[in-house]
């Protein structure tokens, strides 16, 4: 998209991913000590999505 138009697809994508984690980490708390790692691995959800997890702090 960003070829044929002046649209920036990169802010959408982050967008998305910054949903998508709050979305599947909704639900759930992390445990006292535990790791951020820990935490998204036990949800599921790969740790290459913490980056956008912690934006919604």
């Amino acid at each position: 998209m960003d070829q044929y138009s002046f649209l920036n697809t990169n802010r959408y994508e982050r967008q998305a991913n910054e949903f998508a984690v709050q979305l599947l980490l909704s639900t759930t708390n992390i445990h006292t000590g535990e790791t951020i790692e820990h935490f998204f691995l036990r949800n599921g959800v790969p740790t290459e999505m913490i980056k956008y997890f912690y934006k919604n702090f």
